[in-house]
């Protein structure tokens, strides 16, 4: 019998473990696009998610000795696929709401987390102080029997992360994905205490299944979940009337889009604006694009320039189908798609190329990875002699956007002679800026200004405040 109940509880602990894990992940995608992908969302996720195992663990410690049963177990499970379902109903039109106020996106995060996710958190650290109760049968083995939980528990923890990231994000979306951990939930219920409060639980457990598989987040749009990122794809009509089709990773800007009558048209101010730079160029036989978002831009210069070749690297391959099953997306003869993150690419390509153009946003921040020293060197390096780097830069010349304007510039001044820029608006308004950097002058028209020398500090891989420094300028 001991065997028996030894194996359930290991079975419960790895079961937990890993329902925490796939509810963590998910529960980052939910907030995506209203909140973001950010660094702060992350720590508001994870901080409010442990702060509130911890008050489940010393609730649960509390129960367990008083009681100590596994029928409490079976019911925990019960109360956390109900928690989990009020996500399900709940975290969309919150997260609308939630979202027209403008306050610190950090608060945003941590409110919706403690709303949204703190009770799914709180019924699952109950368990695991249930399961140290019933483990211990012996004090002489105590250590090496709580220690079997814990080691369960993280590889559940380990497996949930993995098939999450590596398998579920790319076959289903979040509210599939929370619906199955709901029918987890009750299936283990009922093969941890088959018999205990039968009718009480076949109730609840029904009511709380159908309501799970009946119910979906509420989507006006498209949701796409890959195992990268979470995308929305909306159409939308244009004060001019055009119908375009824009594609967003969060709420700080689109991410690319198109005019659906006219699909190999260019939609955008800063893409217009690369093109023209790109045009203006002489030397353009091998052009590399850093971030591919729907492949517009890539796909407008390769069919421009037939005898270029155009290499882009996007770190999302899922982004292939979407662009061809909501974009219009053709592979083009001198296209190559480079499924590869872009530092990577750049510090580890023999290639060189006449033209590098850099637009590697998610939502509307870049990494801290192409704003340091050694990133600046690795685009040097892969840059022909007389060849150009063309950036995109979301920020603007006002006072709290200075510092991540000058850490934007600062790699590629530091290894070319020469930067110009143009801004979008002109008043000090967070917009799109492109700067050209290279080693000589090329008159791109009065709007283009130079960029100033460098100052400020020089950032490293080992440190670089990209989320600081862009928190401030979008604020």
């Amino acid at each position: 019998m001991k065997i028996k109940q030894t194996q359930v509880i290991s079975g419960l602990a790895f079961v937990s473990g890993m329902v925490l894990m796939v509810f963590e992940l998910v529960a980052a995608r939910l907030l995506a696009p209203t909140i973001g992908s950010s660094t702060y969302v992350w720590t508001s996720v994870i901080g409010v998610i442990i702060a509130m195992l911890a008050l489940g663990v010393w609730l649960g410690g509390r129960l367990a000795d008083k009681r100590g049963q596994l029928a409490d177990i079976a019911m925990l499970l019960l109360a956390a696929a109900g928690a989990v379902v009020l996500v399900l109903l709940v975290a969309v039109p919150f997260l609308e709401g939630l979202a027209q106020f403008s306050f610190d996106p950090r608060i945003k995060g941590v409110v919706a987390s403690i709303l949204l996710f703190a009770p799914t958190s709180f019924v699952l650290g109950m368990i695991g102080p249930y399961l140290a109760k019933l483990q211990v049968y012996s004090l002489k083995h105590t250590g090496r029997l709580i220690a079997s939980i814990d080691a369960m528990n993280a590889l559940g923890g380990i497996f949930g992360t993995f098939m999450t990231g590596f398998v579920l994000f790319a076959i289903m979306g979040s509210s599939h994905i929370l619906t199955a951990l709901v029918i987890v939930l009750v299936a283990i219920s009922w093969v941890v205490s088959p018999g205990s409060l039968f009718k009480v639980r076949v109730f609840l457990s029904l009511g709380i299944v159908l309501i799970a598989l009946t119910s979906s987040l509420v989507q006006r749009d498209m949701h796409i979940d890959t195992a990268t990122a979470h995308y929305v794809v909306a159409d939308s009509k244009t004060p001019r009337g055009q119908t375009i089709r824009l594609i967003s990773t969060g709420p700080g800007g689109y991410q690319s889009g198109i005019d659906i009558a006219q699909p190999d048209s260019l939609l955008f101010w800063y893409t217009e604006e690369i093109a023209s730079v790109v045009d203006q160029l002489e030397q353009r036989d091998r052009i590399l694009i850093l971030g591919g978002g729907t492949y517009t831009l890539p796909r407008y210069l390769a069919n421009k320039y037939p005898s270029s070749q155009v290499d882009v690297v996007e770190i999302d391959p899922a982004l292939v189908d979407i662009a061809r099953k909501y974009f219009f997306f053709q592979p083009v003869d001198n296209l190559q798609i480079i499924s590869e993150d872009a530092r990577v690419y750049v510090d580890t390509t023999s290639q060189k190329y006449d033209i590098v153009v850099v637009d590697v946003y998610s939502d509307s921040e870049v990494p801290f990875s192409v704003l340091t020293k050694q990133y600046g060197q690795s685009i040097r390096r892969i840059v022909q002699s007389g060849g150009r780097v063309i950036a995109n830069i979301i920020a603007s010349e006002s006072k709290q956007c200075q510092d991540f304007l000058q850490a934007s510039f600062r790699p590629y001044i530091d290894n070319f002679s020469i930067g110009v820029y143009r801004k979008y608006l002109k008043a000090d308004y967070r917009s799109n800026i492109i700067a050209v950097f290279g080693d000589s002058i090329v008159d791109f028209g009065a709007e283009y200004v130079s960029v100033p020398f460098a100052k400020g500090p020089v950032y490293t891989d080992d440190f670089a405040p990209a989320e600081a420094l862009q928190f401030r300028c979008a604020n």
